[in-house]
């Protein structure tokens, strides 16, 4: 009986025991936080190629093909199945319209919008898709 007690008072290894359980939980929160940063660098970084498309525009482009390389070759560290796409879309008072056509209330050409949209799939811990776009208007 008295070995039994002096086994239940031994604090000994009680250390050990909380650093074996405590290990796992720490570990699993750095290497969470540690995906979690890499996934914003990789959205900062589409931001960025998404960024120089728009100002590409702003600066008065026009073609779409050279908008799409800008932003392309703006996204550094881009993955092998990142993609960027160029959408045209012309509106007359609030309704999409015909590019082609004038607006038949003001008889004025239509508002043109060009929306840069870059996309990748993060294969991190937790796998999604990853989209950044931004809407400029160019007339």
């Amino acid at each position: 009986m008295r070995r039994l007690k002096s086994f239940l008072r031994d604090r000994s290894g009680a250390s050990a025991v909380e650093f074996a359980i405590i290990v796992p939980v720490l570990a699993a929160a750095l290497a969470g936080g540690f995906d979690i940063w890499q996934m914003v660098n990789r959205k900062q970084d589409m931001h960025a190629a998404v960024a120089a498309g728009v100002h590409y525009y702003m600066a008065g482009g026009a073609d779409d093909p050279t908008g799409q390389s800008i932003s392309l070759s703006s996204w550094s560290h881009k993955p092998s199945d990142g993609t960027v796409a160029i959408a045209r879309a012309c509106i007359c008072g609030g309704v999409a319209a015909s590019c082609t056509v004038v607006c038949a209330a003001t008889q004025q050409a239509p508002e043109v919008r060009v929306t840069v949209t870059a996309n990748s799939q993060w294969t991190g811990l937790r796998p999604a898709p990853l989209t950044e776009s931004e809407v400029v208007r160019v007339r």
